[in-house]
């Protein structure tokens, strides 16, 4: 149970504070448990009546790190500073690629302007990002953590409510949500800010531009894709909110999955969001060569069911991921 206790107050400070917060702490304990108890063998009540005095973990976990609350309280408040120090730098980033980008694309635009609605956009970008992911977190907060933290009323809280001591294995790497939420950043700012970028420039015969995407049909579907990369998000979010595999969370994230997988099927099975004549504009531009009574189109159709593959194969490789983590190594973490 101080054990418990001790990783329930730790796990919400930085990594280089815990180690030295969890022995100040164990040794807090000791000594008002020998208060308590004066020179008897101290019962698990005794224990029990310390660590209520203590209070409720994150509080104390606020206390040591000498933060006040705001509208992110103590449970969140670590994960989404993290996930600001990654998210901000990799949307800039990508608004910055997004514009090498297209300047490659569009050579003849000047590199003045170039530079100039490069850090409007970033600007722009960054501040939305922040918006966001502030909001979403403000949400998490004042909904969501009532939920995921077994019905976290603050007031109400007891010994029962200090989470089981994760096994090695079934804790996920710090790393993991991170990248994953770095990447889905980048392809949501293409989408949303560089959904034209999607082509090639081609320098022969004067410079073709050749598009992936068809723009105008794309641009109908974009907010479908828009809410699967919030989904996306919200995924790796509740990663770092409960830092291991469960039950719980396997039943979120799979759920989630599901419905990620839907929308996104929605406009990449529809053949005509693709470029339709991209292999032809290949052979007009003199890059490849066409055989007699070659249907240009087949190979688009062919790409285009390669991506969806892809898109469920993602799913499927993750879920399957997920299940055998939990099944494996999350449902024990109680017998352990």
């Amino acid at each position: 149970m101080i054990e418990r206790y001790i990783y329930a107050v730790t796990r919400h400070l930085p990594e280089k504070q815990r180690e030295d917060i969890a022995k100040e702490l164990r040794g807090l304990i000791e000594d008002m448990i020998a208060e308590q108890t004066g020179e008897r063998e101290a019962t698990d009540n005794d224990i029990e009546v310390v660590l209520r005095t203590l209070g409720e973990p994150a509080k104390l976990a606020a206390k040591y790190s000498g933060r006040p609350r705001y509208i992110i309280g103590p449970e969140l408040f670590d994960k989404y500073i993290t996930l600001l120090k990654i998210a901000l730098p990799a949307v800039a980033l990508a608004m910055l690629v997004a514009s090498i980008v297209r300047y490659v694309s569009a050579p003849e635009l000047i590199i003045g302007t170039i530079i100039g609605s490069t850090l409007g956009e970033i600007l722009d970008a960054v501040i939305q990002a922040f918006a966001w992911l502030t909001a979403v977190f403000a949400l998490i907060e004042h909904f969501a953590v009532d939920i995921v933290a077994k019905k976290w009323k603050r007031d109400n809280w007891d010994l029962v409510d200090l989470p089981e001591l994760p096994i090695k294995e079934a804790a996920f790497k710090r790393s993991e949500p991170i990248v994953s939420i770095v990447f889905i950043v980048i392809f949501f700012i293409f989408f949303n800010f560089a959904a034209g970028q999607f082509d090639f420039y081609l320098p022969k015969n004067n410079g073709v531009l050749i598009q992936i995407f068809n723009p105008s049909v794309l641009h109908g579907y974009l907010w479908l894709i828009d809410i699967c990369f919030g989904i996306g998000i919200v995924k790796e979010i509740l990663k770092m909110v409960i830092g291991r595999y469960n039950l719980k969370l396997m039943i979120m994230n799979t759920a989630l999955g599901i419905a990620a997988l839907i929308l996104a099927l929605i406009p990449f099975s529809n053949f005509k969001i693709w470029n339709q004549a991209f292999v032809q504009q290949l052979a007009n531009a003199g890059f490849i060569t066409l055989p007699a009574n070659f249907n240009p189109v087949q190979p688009v159709i062919i790409g285009a069911k390669v991506v969806i593959g892809l898109i469920i194969f993602s799913f499927v490789s993750e879920t399957a991921h997920t299940l055998f983590r939990t099944f494996r190594y999350g449902v024990h973490e109680k017998k352990k």
